[in-house]
């Protein structure tokens, strides 16, 4: 199904956010950081960082952190669209690009935003392969303009390795996405790099 009118592609995203907010409330959120509290929900967080979430486990941390000071970058394909605008019914701050198409151009926008707020990318990317890291991740990571964004490791390569579990849940077979099933305990793990 080809979605074309703004219109359907509107009041789809409000039915579907809806339906996701539906869902995500249905969550006890427990979170338990392996290290320094990088939670971006908290109000006093100091400093900027990059979130890097694997894609099977991005519906959690997109739901709990949507009005965080955080950006996101989503694709400019047909579905991107219809996620951004679920996302601006969540309050979702959204930069559009994907590794096939405008990808750089989302890149350079994330890094000016790096600049004075922190960013979410999926790690893997929405075409995979699955839980291998993509280069515009370690472009971000690596660019001047982000290498403050955290103490730096051993590696020299700043961020946050945002995972997570809800337990229990469905792996959705066909995106590879896990799909909690109400109600669940979600645990996300961040860990500073």
């Amino acid at each position: 199904m080809r979605l074309r009118h703004p219109l359907l592609v509107k009041t789809l995203g409000l039915a579907g956010a809806w339906a996701f907010s539906s869902l995500m409330r249905t969550l006890r959120y427990r979170y338990r950081p392996l290290g320094p509290d990088v939670d971006p929900a908290r109000r006093n967080l100091e400093g900027r960082y990059i979130y890097a979430i694997w894609h099977e486990n991005i519906l959690l941390p997109v739901y709990q952190y949507s009005r965080a000071n955080v950006w996101v970058i989503i694709s400019q394909h047909k579905d991107g669209t219809l996620l951004s605008e679920m996302g601006r019914h969540i309050r979702l701050k959204l930069v559009r690009g994907s590794t096939t198409r405008g990808g750089v151009q989302g890149l350079r926008k994330l890094l000016r935003i790096a600049q004075n707020a922190s960013v979410a990318i999926t790690a893997d990317g929405p075409r995979g392969p699955r839980r291998r890291v993509q280069p515009g991740l370690v472009y971000l990571a690596l660019e001047p303009v982000c290498r403050s964004c955290l103490p730096h490791s051993v590696t020299s390569v700043p961020g946050v390795c945002a995972a997570g579990t809800a337990s229990p849940y469905r792996s959705l077979s066909a995106s590879g996405r896990a799909s909690p099933i109400p109600p669940s305990v979600y645990r996300p793990t961040p860990t500073a790099a």
